[in-house]
């Protein structure tokens, strides 16, 4: 809760509009004269403190770590639960690991194939809500704009 609250505070600092900025178009930030490579080189060492963080507390709970614990059905979890919440916002990770939680927990008693109903599920967002679940309010407000633009 205490690193969610710093980025959401730093997400709305001149420094983290700039790391936003560097993500959606890096070129454009050079040629308004900031210096990309320091501010990439920060946001991955924040970025690696918030997974050793995280790691530690996995292995609080956990209580024993294998080598299956970061293997590659673990990346594509993950990479499932961002992208379903919505990559390019702060707590998409959090409403993309509650959502899968819960469907998997629910889907689980109906079939085993549960793993292929998280992937048609995986789909469907990604068909309907490109921008994960979080983006859903940002659609919503485009086409309120460009309906009151065309009228």
């Amino acid at each position: 809760v205490i690193l969610y609250v710093v980025c959401k505070f730093l997400e709305s600092t001149s420094f983290g509009i700039a790391i936003k900025g560097v993500r959606d178009n890096e070129d454009r930030m050079i040629s308004m004269g900031y210096r990309t490579m320091p501010l990439k080189m920060i946001a991955f060492v924040f970025s690696s403190f918030i997974a050793s963080i995280s790691g530690v507390m996995g292995v609080f709970y956990v209580t024993n770590i294998s080598p299956d614990s970061v293997g590659l059905l673990r990346a594509i979890d993950l990479l499932v639960i961002v992208v379903v919440g919505g990559a390019t916002y702060l707590g998409g990770a959090f409403v993309g690991a509650v959502l899968i939680a819960v469907f998997e927990a629910i889907i689980q008693d109906f079939t085993q194939y549960y793993v292929a109903a998280t992937g048609i599920l995986f789909i469907v967002v990604l068909m309907l809500a490109p921008q994960g679940l979080m983006g859903i309010t940002a659609q919503i407000r485009a086409r309120r704009s460009s309906k009151a633009n065309s009228s």
